[in-house]
C-alpha cells in the first residue's frame, strides 16, 4: 500500500514539475523523494538523481546523482538506464538493450531530461528498430508519419509499421488496417485491412474484432461479404464488453443475418449496450418492447427506453416518444410535450415525422403549438421531459 501511495504522488508531482519558489514545498518534496528512494523505489531513485544532477531543491552533486540513478538502473528501470547512458556519453552501444536505445530516442523527442533533438531521436530509435524491436519500429513509423524531427514520409512510416505489425505489435496492426480502410497513404483495400485487423483481433483487441466484423458485414474493396464471419467477430468483441459490437450483434440476431433469427437474443444484446447509454441500442430496445418482440409487449418500457435515447438526441426515438406522449400511450397524455418532441425530431431532418406532424398539428390550438415550439427553441424540452418522467414513475411506485 505504501509504494502504491508513493507512486501516485510521484505521478502527480511529475506532471506539475519539481521546481518551485516555495522553499517549504521543495524541502517536503525532497524529503518524500529521498524516503521513497531509500526504500528502493526506482522512480524515486531516478527522480532524486535528477534533482542532484540539476540542483533542484538541493545543491548540484554529480556523484550523488549518478549513485541514485545507478540504483534505479540496477533494478532494470529503463529510463534510469537510458539516463545513465546519456550522462556517460556512450560511444559503443552495440551491446545496449534495444529498450534503452528506444528510451534514449524518446528522451530526445520529448526534451524532458535532455534538450529536444530530432536527429538524435531518430538515430536512437532507428538503432533499436533495426535490431528488430517491434515497439521501436512502431515508434519510428509514428516519427515518419508525423514528421517528428524528420521530413514526413508516409512510405517509410508504413514500411516500419509493417515490420512492427509482422512482429505482433498491436498498435501497428491496427493503424495499418485503418489506413487500408480509409485509403490513407495507400490504396483502399478491405482485404489487406482485414489481414491486419485479424492479426490484432486474434490477440484479443476488441476494437479490431469489431472492425473486422464490420468489414465482413459490408464487404467490397477486395473483400467478399460474409455475414457468418461478421457475426463471429462481432460476438468475440461483444463478449469482451465492446458496446458497439453488442449493439450490432443484437441487430444481426434481430434480422437473422449470419445466425438464426432470435428476438430474445437480440433483446439480450440490445439491453447490454442500452444499459451503457448507447442510444441506438436504447431505441431498438424500446421498439422491441413496443412491438412485443423477444419480450412481453410493454408501452411503459418502450417509452422508458425511447426517452433515454431521445434525451441523447436520437431523432427516431424523439419522434416515437413524441407520438406516445401525444397519444398518451404508456405515458401521461400531453399534446404540447408530444408535439415538441416530434418537432425536435423533424428539425434534425427525420422526414418520416412530417406526415404525422401535420396530422397532430391539426388537432392542436395555436397556443399549444406556440408553447411546443417555445419548448424546442428554449432548449428546456429535455429537462421538462425528465421531470415529468420522474413524477410519473413516483406515482407508479
Amino acid at each position: 500500500m505504501k509504494l502504491f501511495i508513493i507512486s501516485l504522488l510521484f505521478g502527480y508531482i511529475g506532471l506539475v514539475g519539481a521546481q518551485s519558489n516555495n522553499t517549504e514545498y521543495d524541502q517536503a518534496y525532497f524529503d518524500i523523494t529521498i524516503d521513497a528512494a531509500k526504500e528502493g523505489y526506482p522512480p524515486a531513485q531516478l527522480r532524486l538523481g535528477l534533482m542532484y544532477l540539476r540542483g533542484e531543491g538541493v545543491p548540484k552533486n554529480n556523484d550523488e546523482a549518478v549513485k541514485w540513478i545507478q540504483k534505479a538502473a540496477a533494478q532494470d528501470d529503463i529510463e534510469a538506464q537510458a539516463t545513465l547512458a546519456l550522462i556517460a556519453g556512450v560511444s559503443d552501444d552495440s551491446r545496449m538493450d534495444t529498450a534503452v536505445q528506444l528510451k534514449i530516442g524518446l528522451m530526445y523527442l520529448d526534451g524532458e531530461i535532455v534538450p529536444k533533438n530530432g536527429d538524435e531521436a531518430v538515430k536512437w530509435v532507428r538503432k533499436a528498430a533495426k535490431k528488430g524491436d517491434a515497439v521501436a519500429q512502431y515508434n519510428l513509423g509514428v516519427i515518419y508519419r508525423d514528421g517528428l524531427g524528420v521530413t514526413k514520409d508516409y512510405d517509410l512510416a508504413i514500411g516500419w509499421f509493417e515490420k512492427a505489425a509482422a512482429r505482433g505489435n498491436l498498435e501497428s496492426q491496427f493503424y495499418l488496417a485503418s489506413y487500408y480502410v480509409e485509403g490513407d497513404g495507400v490504396s483502399k483495400n478491405y482485404a489487406k485491412a482485414a489481414k491486419w485487423y485479424r492479426m490484432a483481433a486474434v490477440q484479443g483487441l476488441e476494437n479490431a474484432q469489431f472492425r473486422l466484423g464490420y468489414l465482413y458485414m459490408v464487404g467490397g474493396n477486395g473483400l467478399q461479404r460474409n455475414y457468418n464471419e461478421a457475426a463471429r467477430w462481432f460476438r468475440k468483441s461483444a463478449e469482451q464488453g465492446y458496446t458497439k459490437a453488442q449493439f450490432v450483434l443484437g441487430t444481426m440476431y434481430d434480422s437473422g443475418r449470419g445466425m438464426p433469427q432470435s428476438h430474445a437474443k437480440a433483446v439480450k444484446w440490445y439491453r447490454m449496450a442500452a444499459e451503457k447509454d448507447y442510444p441506438e441500442a436504447q431505441y431498438n430496445l424500446g421498439w422491441m418492447y413496443f412491438a412485443g418482440e423477444g419480450v412481453p409487449k410493454s408501452s411503459d418500457e418502450a417509452a422508458k427506453w425511447y426517452r433515454k435515447a431521445a434525451m441523447k438526441g436520437f431523432p427516431r426515438a424523439q419522434f416515437n416518444l413524441g407520438v406516445m406522449i401525444f397519444e398518451g400511450e404508456g405515458v401521461p397524455k400531453d399534446s404540447v410535450l408530444g408535439y415538441a418532441w416530434m418537432s425536435l425530431a423533424a428539425s434534425a431532418g427525420d422526414e418520416k415525422t412530417t406526415a404525422y406532424l401535420s396530422i397532430a398539428k391539426a388537432k392542436m390550438t395555436r397556443e399549444d403549438i406556440e408553447a411546443a415550439q417555445l419548448l424546442v427553441a428554449s432548449g428546456s424540452l429535455v429537462d421538462l421531459s425528465s421531470k415529468k418522467a420522474k413524477n410519473s414513475s413516483k406515482k407508479t411506485e
